[in-house]
């Protein structure tokens, strides 16, 4: 018997390191000879870009979280298709899939948030009976689902994985400097994240703002948008940092920004793992973070990076000044990032454990 389709279903609509990392593992899929379909958002990024590289893709549209039509379409798709997996990769993806689902369909959730599930019918439901295999993107976010009633026997922890190859700059460090305005002995920390409040932008900023007469000179680059924007560009503004602190908005080329730079910030209050953190110790940059989710498996405290903890401007501040300040710490830090994330976060070692766990779950199924 052939291998089975596999289908991903991802209903982001905006790009973020989940939907990144959903194209990434799609993509290895069908590079490794697996029949694979994705379901996106139509008209999203994740369709876009899947579109681009020539992955199959199902568009849907639904209009609420909960949207029968749109499962009855897609099951209409699913029955043509006979998938051996459905992999779920966000909230609304495991409601639309599995009302959609084949009963003889093995089904796999991602969690790549580290919050708790939440106490309600909806939540039983969607990780409940039927659920064959909850992948979790950090021993933090395991540990969370294991308190969550998620037996830990459906657990299985695979990290994100860093595609090193798609992280080479378009120009050279001072072509990509030039582009965004910056000289080329300014010292440049970013941080690229939506602006939600579990990404911990105002504790950025107020460690900026302890910062603004440090003698340790820096500038800081905001990369991405979201509901909190405005807000925070008031903040900026109102906090004397404006001088500081740049919002560059969403940007595509993430490797050049990250080329750009002399280090690394990251101040969530909340991380499931930090995709773009990885990206950017795969690019050789030190790395100041706060010690949430699975960020401390990610980021080794004084080995990779500097951790301090959730929501402590304070402490965020010093070890930005010391990043500022010494350029053979950072030297230090960037260099065995690098050689880290290449080790042990590959691409291609996220890929190899994920279809190793679909190939244990279609033999135990006798489906393959």
């Amino acid at each position: 018997m052939g291998k089975r389709a596999i289908i991903q279903i991802d209903l982001g609509r905006e790009w973020r390191g989940g939907q990144a990392q959903t194209l990434q593992l799609t993509e290895d899929l069908k590079k490794n000879g697996w029949p694979v379909f994705l379901a996106a958002r139509g008209g999203s990024p994740l369709q876009q870009r899947a579109v681009e590289i020539g992955v199959s893709v199902i568009p849907l549209n639904p209009l609420a979280p909960f949207a029968p039509l749109t499962a009855w379409r897609l099951r209409r798709e699913l029955k043509a298709l006979k998938p051996g997996i459905l992999h779920f990769h966000d909230s609304h993806a495991i409601t639309i899939g599995r009302l959609a689902a084949p009963a003889a369909a093995l089904k796999v959730i991602s969690r790549k948030v580290d919050f708790p599930l939440q106490k309600n019918f909806l939540s039983r439901w969607k990780y409940g009976n039927g659920i064959d295999a909850v992948i979790a993107v950090s021993r933090a976010v395991a540990a969370t689902l294991a308190r969550s009633g998620i037996p830990e026997r459906l657990i299985t922890v695979i990290p994100d994985g860093c595609d090193t190859k798609s992280l080479q700059p378009t120009a050279a460090r001072s072509e990509l400097r030039r582009r965004l305005g910056l000289g080329e002995h300014d010292i440049v920390a970013g941080y690229v994240a939506a602006m939600t409040a579990e990404k911990g932008h105002r504790d950025l900023l107020e460690a900026v703002r302890l910062l603004k007469d440090d003698a340790a000179a820096f500038q800081l680059l905001l990369v991405g948008d979201g509901p909190l924007r405005a807000e925070l560009e008031k903040l900026n503004a109102q906090g004397g940092t404006a001088e500081r602190v740049r919002f560059l908005g969403f940007q595509r080329d993430l490797a050049d920004i990250l080329h750009a730079l002399d280090f690394y910030v990251a101040s969530p209050r909340h991380e499931g793992f930090g995709s773009v953190v990885l990206a950017a110790q795969a690019c050789g940059l030190a790395v100041a973070a706060t010690r949430t989710g699975g960020i401390p498996e990610n980021v080794l405290d004084g080995e990779t990076g500097l951790l301090v903890p959730a929501s402590d401007p304070a402490a965020l501040a010093r070890c930005i000044a010391s990043l500022a300040s010494h350029p053979d710490l950072r030297a230090r830090l960037g260099t065995a990032g690098r050689s880290r994330v290449r080790a042990e976060f590959s691409r291609e070692r996220m890929a190899k454990r994920t279809i190793a766990l679909y190939s244990s779950l279609l033999e135990k199924k006798e489906l393959i």
